[in-house]
């Protein structure tokens, strides 16, 4: 083994972190590791991949514009559903 070995304080602070949010890197930066050496050693042990407050945010924002998205697709226009018609249309369909 290279390096120096996880000791149970460490495997302690994956399980803590981990479990409070905190992404891989994050983790590995707290601790002065490699980020695949971490999570190598969290998938070990069995712990869930944290998830860090910047990719929350992202995540909230891509959801947020998604459901904006929906909503624009399923509701009628103002005035109802445009009246979409041959001669609406001039013929073309």
């Amino acid at each position: 083994m290279n390096g120096r070995p996880w000791s149970p304080d460490d495997t302690a602070t994956i399980r803590r972190m981990a479990g409070s949010g905190a992404s891989d890197a994050e983790i590995a930066r707290h601790m002065g590791r490699d980020v695949k050496l971490v999570g190598r050693k969290r998938r070990e042990i069995g712990v869930e991949r944290g998830i860090s407050e910047a990719m929350l945010r992202m995540l909230r924002r891509v959801n947020a514009r998604r459901t904006v998205a929906r909503n624009e697709m399923t509701e009628p226009h103002r005035g109802g559903f445009p009246n979409i018609t041959k001669e609406a249309n001039d013929g073309r369909c």
